[in-house]
């Protein structure tokens, strides 16, 4: 009569083990979820935050300046942030390029953002052109 105490005793135990073991696994996975999509959240974020407070305004000082442009831009995952200005200017001098970018950095050091994470190219036309683009 004790063995079979002790077997049942035995065998609720394991299945009490196992069934706290199963419930604090699928626990963490949602808590894995939940951090997970605070991060994605939190990219979304960063990049909107990016778009309103510093591509616009680099955008609004270039054509305030008077000049003619498009401008591209790409955010890693390690929140650094690459702008390619694009001069419409078919050839534009260094002066101007550095002008332009000139300009994109003092609105960034403006800006609640780090402006080592920001990495600045300014291109002309013309050699999009002479490559045949």
């Amino acid at each position: 009569m004790k063995k079979i105490i002790v077997g049942i005793l035995a065998i609720s135990s394991s299945f009490l083990i196992m069934f706290t073991f199963t419930t604090g696994a699928g626990l963490n996975k949602k808590v894995s979820a939940q951090n997970n999509n605070g991060f994605v959240e939190s990219d979304i974020e960063y990049n909107k935050d990016i778009q309103d407070e510093v591509l616009q305004e680099v955008g609004y000082k270039l054509y305030k300046e008077g000049y003619s442009f498009g401008m591209e831009y790409e955010i890693s995952p390690n929140k650094k942030v690459e702008i390619e200005i694009n001069s419409v200017d078919k050839e534009a001098t260094e002066k101007i390029k550095n002008e332009m970018k000139q300009i994109a950095m003092e609105v960034i050091k403006d800006t609640k953002y780090e402006p080592e994470l920001f990495k600045i190219n300014v291109t002309d036309n013309s050699n999009a052109e002479r490559s045949g683009k």
